[in-house]
């Protein structure tokens, strides 16, 4: 129902009430006044009945005072509100008033003589031989109360209709404005941020204007901030997934090129110190020492190649590629107890979401061992029907809750971009026991590629 259909359906509501409750007063009003008519009236006739019984007692009896008191009845006529009646000595109705001239032919509706008629004895006066009953009759007072209520009533049926054009009317030009900021309103549902309502003539309607407008131009700040950095996060996910191809294929030069070099070097210094062990000592020595050092280049391209893309990752998957990382950080870092919780039935995920966790485990190592002053860490990885699920703990210092956002913290913001890439969610907080600090990834299975294991 709109506004104005409600305040109009008020209005009428609060005006049928305030004319019931005056019709209920004035209802009160018309039978006490009827009433009080009708009994003055009673009193009237009976005391002039009495007078006109003793005058007419004075100078005769019996039959001729009867027909003393039949003469002046009928020269009386009808007495308004009262209807008499004279009956002889065995009660045979001799006189009786004539039926009244006033509004002849009408009578008030049943109903309403009920709520307003009074109910008033007869009065009854008796003589010698005869009797006079003066029975009230309330009909025309009661008529002319019904005439006045049609003609009130008339009155308040163009009072009514006139008062509620009017404030249909008035009404329909308060709420216009109103109208305007539901079109806005309808106008923003379907996207246009565009919108912007005119200045209005009330303090409120202004006030509420002015609102919306500065609400509609920060929310179009809003979207386009939003644009960007939704766009800046494509162009991020784009940029990671060319450096992990780049780091894919730059490990792979290395381990088929450069390995191959290193290796044919180390098998030629090795066949050479065998062919002059004995004949030539110094160039023996030498051959050794290419062998050695061609041995460390080749172990420290083996540690490169692992840094710029997990081999294991593309043949075995994220659990072991996990495992073998974990066994390579307890040589790296010692002063850490690591702690290695694979699911049992780990999924094979698609290739960027396995790269995604493990550089985030990674990470997360990288600044436990740097950051944390740490004694242990723990890394499980788990899945469920619908996500897969990354946590690294460790118990160190932990990290402040305002200096997650800060500016600088790059490992954290590519966490966060990653996870944001692939639909994930990433939390970053205290750990169970207050102490340390919890990374919690998820990632949807769909999202993330899921493949047979």
């Amino acid at each position: 129902m709109s506004l104005r259909a409600r305040i109009n359906l008020l209005v009428t509501g609060l005006t049928m009430l305030f004319i019931a409750l005056g019709l209920y007063l004035m209802l009160g009003e018309i039978r006490r006044q009827i009433r009080e008519e009708i009994e003055a009236s009673n009193r009237v006739t009976a005391q002039l009945m009495t007078a006109v019984i003793f005058s007419s007692g004075l100078f005769s009896s019996g039959a001729m005072q009867q027909n003393v008191v039949h003469d002046f009845l009928s020269r009386l006529g009808r007495v308004r509100a009262n209807d008499i009646t004279l009956q002889d000595r065995v009660g045979a109705v001799v006189y009786r008033s004539p039926p009244p001239k006033y509004k002849a032919g009408r009578d008030a509706p049943a109903w309403f003589v009920d709520l307003v008629g009074p109910v008033l004895p007869p009065v009854t006066l008796d003589a010698n031989s005869f009797r006079i009953v003066i029975n009230p009759d309330a009909s025309r007072s009661v008529l002319d109360a019904w005439d006045d209520l049609l003609r009130l009533g008339a009155l308040l049926a163009v009072f009514f209709v006139v008062i509620n054009g009017v404030l249909a009317y008035v009404i329909g030009r308060a709420v216009q404005p109103v109208q305007s900021v539901v079109r806005g309103l309808a106008r923003v549902e379907r996207g246009d941020l565009s919108v912007r309502l005119p200045p209005y003539s009330l303090p409120e309607l202004q006030a509420i204007g002015v609102g919306f407008n500065r609400m509609l131009a920060e929310l179009e700040r809003t979207v386009a901030v939003e644009r960007d950095l939704a766009e800046n996060r494509q162009l991020t996910h784009l940029i990671q997934r060319h450096l992990e191809e780049e780091r894919r294929g730059l490990a792979r030069e290395l381990h088929d090129e450069i390995g191959q070099y290193l290796t044919a070097i180390k098998t030629i210094a090795q066949a050479t110190a065998n062919r002059c062990e004995s004949s030539d000592p110094a160039t023996h020595d030498a051959s050794r020492a290419i062998v050695s050092s061609a041995a460390r280049i080749y172990d420290a391209m083996h540690a490169i190649i692992r840094r710029l893309r997990p081999m294991a990752l593309e043949g075995m998957g994220l659990a072991d590629t996990l495992a073998e990382a974990v066994t390579e950080w307890r040589s790296l870092h010692p002063q850490l107890a690591f702690e290695l919780h694979l699911a049992d039935a780990l999924p094979r995920l698609g290739d960027e979401a396995e790269i995604a966790l493990f550089r985030i485990a990674q990470e997360a190592v990288t600044n436990v061992a740097r950051h944390a002053n740490a004694q242990s860490v723990s890394i499980g990885v788990s899945s469920s029907g619908s996500h897969v699920r990354l946590e690294v703990i460790d118990d160190g210092i932990g990290i402040a809750p305002d200096r997650l956002h800060q500016p600088g913290h790059y490992g954290l913001l590519g966490m966060r971009e990653r996870v944001q890439g692939l639909g994930g969610t990433l939390q970053i907080g205290a750990a169970a026991d207050g102490s340390g600090t919890r990374i919690d990834v998820e990632l949807p299975l769909t999202a993330a590629g899921q493949t047979s294991p």
